[in-house]
């Protein structure tokens, strides 16, 4: 796992509105997190409400939005989903929006790098 911190960029589903904020990139989060007062700067809309599990190992029941995230003017933006957090929170990259933009956060160095996706090794795979 890797965390460090860089801007990055949270957009509206359509990609009208743009946000930057520094975000904590956590390779041990799922998704993304954006903040009550992001989410309604950006109007985004839960698509439904979930159970998600906090680092402190409390569960709780939170938004998830989709927004759009850029994380290098090189790279496009990709639409990726959020969890809703309290006012305060950090702003979150996690592991599937990481996948989505084709990059990996290097342990020794904790700089993003890219990432080749992994397809099935083997065709001899069980079904499951």
């Amino acid at each position: 796992m890797g965390i460090t911190r860089r801007e990055a960029r949270f957009g509206s589903e359509d990609g009208s509105t743009w946000l930057t904020a520094e975000a904590v990139i956590d390779t041990g989060s799922t998704h993304c997190q954006i903040s009550e007062s992001v989410q309604a700067a950006l109007g985004a809309r839960p698509f439904r409400r979930g159970r998600v599990l906090l680092a402190n190992g409390d569960v709780d029941e939170r938004d998830i939005v989709y927004v759009q995230l850029e994380l290098a003017a090189s790279l496009p933006a990709v639409l990726t989903t959020a969890v809703v957090g309290p006012e305060g929170c950090p702003s979150l990259v996690g592991a599937v929006a990481l996948e989505l933009l084709g990059l990996a956060v290097d342990p020794s160095t904790q700089q993003l790098i890219p990432d080749l996706p992994v397809l099935l090794r083997s065709a001899d795979w069980p079904t499951l």
